[in-house]
């Protein structure tokens, strides 16, 4: 999201000539579609900057992807379309890296060392960088922007709420019945361009290292989890009624499921400190990521291990609190910040924030950890840090976090502002209009564009002088024996997966043939005509190969249907 922001950012606003900004896609399957999350618009014109890719052409190339993506010169995880392209010397290679916790890992800063330039989103990122090990003359601030048009509060109506899965508490508002359970199916959306994929890499499979599994999370007992569902399902039928006059307070929160984000300590917080007589909702927008996906389920395990909450009773007479998993788009999101009244996350570690971002842009106020990259851009002026304790980062998390500490939010301050935040609303809408207009005058689309146009100027203005000493590095760019040995590798490794899918039959023998003759006359070309090998290859990779291998699956996946049917 943040790299389609910036790209589009930097077309919309002129800043640089559109037919210079090409794209590439990186990380897993390089086969995109588009998805209804993103405005057909915004996707129309990354799918073209994306056909327009060129890596013959001298090029400052941003790669947006953690660093363990980055080829300098390879990568150590696969992925479809490596950054910078494998054998290709860009004028400058920038790698686009933030920092979440107090430690920056040793192999991300090996690999940013390996960079060109690494531009950083705030000051919290170039500190802890520096401090674990990177070098500091390659650092460079560049903010995130956010798509300030259209999280705008005058160009957005209020979403109809209540929405989601009533997770505790009761409805205060008359009930819509397709809002009982999360959000209705959005309408059908236009057909998307023709599936593509990038021309410079072909589609290895290798598959990632694995991490070892999270420890899961203390189950209730048995008689627990009985409850737990019935409680599910007689709290979407329960009677609406609001002794309030006035509409309830609303407090949003948008993340991924992860402990990264805080959410234990959100509930804590907030079922502490409100209660059924309070007008006030929360509601809590997420999905999955690296974990279960029962989220309802681990707010109750909470909730009944640190909260002594145990009954369909105990829990129904909380304050209400509204769970959001299905799908939203984005006008969705801009609608639901717009019906809010505050933003709250006590993040333990940010690069960033994005969602935090929109939501100011949406006129809001947000209460968020007053530590790392969040501290860039929430103060006292436009919202409400939250005091902290620094943690060592528990086992089971991601492998690039051990070894190092995040900040645990203060729950008793966390009460204390939320309840600050719902007894004056009026000193939290004067907060949201000043974060709105702080998000208009340094971090719309316009206004990074230009910072980052001042970044490639500058570059060019080195390369003019002769004195951009690190432009055009071929130090850790892979030799033309380290690129061939690399692409006969991915040959190999695809004819081994054409190979797999044999059962296809004769057209399945075909393609191994074909594609073991092949590999032996692009491995004489590479010797005898090694300029003639590039091209010939390119052209095979995506003209000849991919739909081979895609004819192979097919076959045999019909095969194992027809089986399949025949055997039930």
């Amino acid at each position: 999201m943040e790299a389609s922001t910036l790209v589009l950012g930097m077309i919309r606003s002129k800043a640089v000539d559109e037919k210079r900004v090409w794209i590439g896609t990186s990380q897993g399957n390089c086969t995109y579609e588009y998805d209804e999350a993103m405005p057909l618009e915004d996707f129309n014109q990354l799918h073209a900057a994306n056909m327009r890719a060129d890596e013959r052409k001298d090029a400052v190339v941003i790669c947006h992807s953690l660093p363990f993506f980055w080829a300098r010169p390879f990568v150590n995880e696969y992925t479809c379309a490596p950054c910078p392209p494998v054998g290709y010397t860009p004028a400058l290679a920038v790698g686009r890296a933030m920092a979440e916790t107090d430690i920056y890992n040793k192999e991300f800063v090996k690999a940013c060392n390996r960079m060109d330039e690494v531009w950083v989103p705030s000051k919290f990122s170039r500190d802890t960088m520096i401090a674990s090990g990177m070098i500091e003359s390659k650092i460079r601030i560049v903010p995130i922007a956010v798509n300030t048009t259209r999280y705008n509060p005058e160009s957005n109506k209020p979403l109809q709420l209540p929405k989601g899965q009533l997770v505790f508490g009761r409805h205060r508002r008359p009930l819509l019945n397709e809002y009982l359970v999360d959000i209705p199916p959005s309408p059908p959306s236009p057909p998307p361009p023709p599936r593509t994929r990038d021309r410079f890499q072909l589609e290895n499979k290798k598959a990632p290292t694995p991490q070892p599994p999270s420890p899961p999370s203390p189950s209730p007992p048995p008689q627990l989890r009985v409850e737990a569902e019935k409680f599910k399902s007689q709290s979407m039928i329960s009677p609406q009624r609001n002794d309030h006059p006035s509409p309830p307070f609303v407090f949003i929160s948008t993340f991924k499921w992860e402990k990264r984000k805080g959410w234990d300590r959100l509930i804590h917080a907030y079922v502490q400190e409100f209660s059924e007589q309070d007008n006030v909702e929360l509601y809590i927008i997420t999905k999955r990521f690296m974990a279960g996906s029962d989220f309802s389920g681990d707010i109750y395990n909470y909730s009944a291990t640190h909260l002594g909450m145990l009954t369909q009773e105990q829990w129904s007479r909380g304050p209400t609190i509204y769970l959001i998993t299905s799908h939203l788009e984005a006008e969705d999101y801009a609608q639901i910040y717009r019906a809010s009244n505050s933003y709250v996350i006590p993040t333990r570690g940010e690069g960033w924030g994005m969602p935090i971002t929109e939501a100011m842009s949406m006129g809001i106020p947000a209460i968020v950890t007053g530590w790392s990259g969040t501290a860039d851009f929430v103060d006292d002026a436009v919202g409400y840090p939250l005091n902290y304790t620094l943690s060592e980062v528990p086992a089971g998390e991601p492998w690039w976090f051990l070894g190092a500490r995040w900040a645990d939010v203060d729950i008793t301050h966390l009460r204390r502002v939320m309840r600050h935040v719902y007894d004056h609303p009026e000193e939290a809408a004067a907060k949201g209009r000043a974060a709105r207009q702080l998000m208009v005058d340094k971090y719309s689309p316009d206004i990074v564009a230009k910072a980052i146009v001042a970044e490639l100027d500058r570059v060019q203005t080195m390369l003019s002088d002769g004195t951009c000493n690190h432009c055009y590095n071929t130090q850790f760019v892979a030799t033309p024996m380290q690129v061939f040995s690399l692409k006969a590798w991915h040959t190999v490794q695809d004819i081994w997966g054409a190979a797999k899918w044999r059962v296809g039959g004769l057209r399945n023998l075909t393609v191994i043939i074909v594609l073991v003759a092949t590999a032996a006359i692009l491995s004489l070309l590479y010797w005898f005509k090694p300029h003639r090998f590039y091209l010939l290859y390119s052209i095979f990779k995506i003209r000849v190969l991919l739909p081979m291998l895609v004819a192979a699956r097919n076959t045999t996946q019909k095969s194992w249907n027809r089986n399949r049917k025949h055997n039930s």
